[in-house]
């Protein structure tokens, strides 16, 4: 079993004729030291739901925003700051569960 490290980009491949599965790793490892998998681009919480564990400083971790527009709209100057968020679609992505 390989233990997962985000930063880690291994290549995974099933060679038919040899009925096998190889994994090539992007990097060079030392004698004893661990060898790490990925298993894909996943934040903290998505990995604690499947895997049971979380990665400390996780690049792909988020912070998933919930109803921004409504809570921004009842906040003063809500709907100012809700204009000022037009451009970067955050409003839309957090109505849409993508943040």
């Amino acid at each position: 079993a390989f233990n997962h490290l985000s930063s880690e980009h291994p290549v995974f491949s099933y060679e038919p004729g040899n009925d096998r599965f190889s994994i090539v790793s992007d990097r060079n490892y030392s004698a004893g030291e661990q060898v790490y998998s990925s298993y894909g681009e996943k934040d903290n919480d998505e990995l604690l739901s499947l895997y049971g564990f979380v990665e400390e400083d996780n690049a792909h971790d988020t912070f998933r925003l919930h109803s921004l527009p409504a809570f921004l709209t009842a906040q003063p100057n809500g709907p100012t700051r809700l204009q000022q968020l037009s451009p970067y679609n955050v409003a839309e992505s957090a109505m849409d569960g993508e943040l």
